[in-house]
């Protein structure tokens, strides 16, 4: 095998994603199969419905050789805090886009030049419920009245989901707080947070059992009604 589980533990001295960024990607494919990149890639042409797009918690990069496959120059900005997976984005195709790569927690990051497209995949699963609200709003106020949220990441399991489900989410949690990833056990609740807060939702398709949602949330206009 190309990739070995001694690879992965050979730089523990390293914090949270550093430790396994050059493998994250075959990793997730081996669990997951394609249902993380299909979660992502269906809603690509959304992507580019502006001009100006935040990508936040990016890990590897790959996406940006997708983007940069599109005939559309692009605006990105690129928050991930791993200082390693960032490293293998800058080295991701550019084609026409102009990438503005910050290495930031998305909690925190901050501009006076707003987005017409938000990007999060899988980065709201590292939060908890409080957490995820708070980076929430933080990446709202940053998103232009009538732009896109392209939203990917895993469904909190419910009681009665399949016991596969429920396992699944529990080894992957063990995982990712074994190699300081994260802190929390459990997944927030999302959806309905965007529902509350007055956004509508334009897609959604689930993938991997269930296991994991994506969708396009339209942030509602100032003239619009909140209900």
């Amino acid at each position: 095998m190309r990739h070995s589980w001694y690879a992965i533990f050979r730089g523990m001295k390293k914090r949270g994603y550093d430790r396994i960024a050059a493998h994250y990607d075959w990793m997730s494919r081996l669990v997951f199969g394609g249902a993380q990149v299909r979660a992502q890639t269906d809603h690509l042409g959304e992507l580019t419905a502006g001009r100006r797009l935040l990508i936040a918690g990016g890990g590897t990069g790959w996406i940006l050789d997708e983007l940069a496959k599109t005939p559309q120059a692009l605006d990105i900005v690129y928050v991930e805090t791993s200082e390693q997976m960032t490293r293998l984005s800058e080295g991701r195709a550019r084609g026409n886009n102009r990438i503005e790569f910050v290495k930031a927690s998305a909690v925190n990051y901050s501009t006076e030049n707003p987005f017409d497209v938000i990007f999060t995949p899988f980065i709201f699963d590292h939060f908890a419920q409080a957490g995820a609200e708070e980076l929430f709003a933080n990446l709202d106020r940053l998103l232009v009245p009538g732009g896109r949220w392209i939203y990917a990441d895993f469904k909190k399991p419910e009681p009665a989901d399949a016991w596969w489900q429920q396992m699944l989410a529990k080894i992957m949690y063990r995982f990712f707080n074994l190699l300081d990833i994260v802190e929390v056990r459990h997944m927030p609740d999302m959806e309905q947070v965007f529902l509350s807060r007055g956004y509508r939702r334009m897609r959604w398709q689930s993938y991997y059992g269930g296991l994991i949602d994506s969708g396009v949330f339209i942030k509602k206009h100032k003239t619009e009604s909140s209900l």
